[in-house]
Formats: C-alpha cells, sequence, structure tokens
C-alpha cells in the first residue's frame, strides 16, 4: 500500500458523512480504546499477573499499587516490587476493563515513590536493565536520576558500610524492592528481587 492510499484511508475514517451507524458505533469503540493507558488497566485489574522486564526478570503476583509510569507487584509473600513502565517488556493475564483510579494514585510518579523511599532511608536492591543488581540507601533523588549508597542489606548505611555511591538514571532501573523495616530486609536479602527466570 501505498503512503498516500494509507492517509487517505485514515482521513476517510473520519468523514462522518454517509456512514452506517453500525460503522459509526465501530468507530466510536475503537476511539475510546485508543484513550485508554496502561495505568488504566492496571488500576482496574484484579488478581495474578506476569510482568517479563528487562533483564530477562519475570516477576508473578498482583498489583499493589500503580501510578503516572510505574506498577508494584506484589511478587511472593512479603516481596512488593516496583517496575517502570519503561522496563516491562510484556504482560501476560491483565484484564480488559480499564478503571479510572484514585487522583492521587494517578498523579504519583516514580520519582515521588523514590523519593518517598529515600526520606524513609529504607533498604533497597535496585536491577538495572542490564541485569545488575546493588542493595542499598537512597540518598539522593534528581528529577530523572537517582543516588544509591551502596552497602550490604543486612547493614545500616554507615559510611563504613558503603562501598560505593552509584548514580541511577531512571530510564536505566528494571526495578526496584524496598524493605520498609530493616529487620524485613535480613531475613529477604537472599532471595530478593531474583525471580524466575
Amino acid at each position: 500500500m501505498r503512503w498516500q492510499r494509507f492517509f487517505d484511508d485514515l482521513e476517510g475514517m473520519f468523514d462522518w458523512r454517509n456512514r452506517p451507524a453500525d460503522a459509526e458505533l465501530a468507530d466510536l469503540t475503537r476511539r475510546e480504546l485508543a484513550r485508554v493507558s496502561l495505568l488504566d488497566r492496571l488500576l482496574d485489574h484484579d488478581g495474578p499477573l506476569e510482568l517479563v522486564i528487562a533483564g530477562g526478570q519475570v516477576l508473578r503476583g498482583p498489583v499493589a499499587e500503580a501510578g503516572q509510569g510505574w506498577v508494584m507487584v506484589r511478587h511472593g509473600r512479603q516481596r512488593h516490587v516496583i517496575v517502570p513502565f519503561g522496563a516491562i517488556l510484556e504482560i501476560t493475564g491483565l484484564g480488559r476493563r480499564a478503571g479510572v483510579g484514585g487522583d492521587i494514585s494517578r498523579r504519583l510518579t516514580l520519582a515521588h515513590v523514590v523519593r518517598g523511599l529515600a526520606r524513609h532511608r529504607c533498604v533497597v536492591a535496585v536491577e538495572d536493565i542490564g541485569g545488575r543488581r546493588r542493595t542499598g540507601t537512597i540518598d539522593v533523588v534528581g528529577a530523572d536520576f537517582f543516588e544509591l549508597a551502596e552497602h550490604p542489606v543486612e547493614q545500616p548505611r554507615r559510611r563504613a558500610h558503603v562501598v560505593a555511591a552509584r548514580v541511577v538514571p531512571f530510564t536505566a532501573l528494571a526495578c526496584l524492592q524496598a524493605w520498609l523495616d530493616q529487620r524485613e530486609s535480613a531475613g529477604s536479602a537472599s532471595s530478593a528481587p531474583q525471580a524466575a527466570r
């Protein structure tokens, strides 16, 4: 098909004169679906999902929370893993319904979530799109990056325990797991956020 014919066809789709009612209804349905975002579908989903993310990791579990450009999956019993939309390669099991969700959750960006983790001095495990995994505490959060003070997950963030300061662009993040309680991290360190590959 020539490009001109392709665009003529597209223009014809928007010519509402002389269109049968069935065609109008079908087109209206397609236009409504075109406005549905991934966030809309995730917010209305109830049940388990399987996410394949950059680096080949597979996460399985229900949606715990979602916001502008990210989703948190409850993977395993107590693990909550945050995944940016840009790191998701595919999703299996996502329903077709789309919810509206709360105004607050829709506005929360990945940067908001990461700033909250930094403010609470949470121990985190960071996996990048190359499959590298680091643990530590987030010290600084910029507009499009964060700085990780790398240290063993079972150790508190103290100067003596920090082995490196690593700047991670949000675009390089495959997933992030946080422990809100230091005692939790010690028990879960060996298994997080590694998943079935």
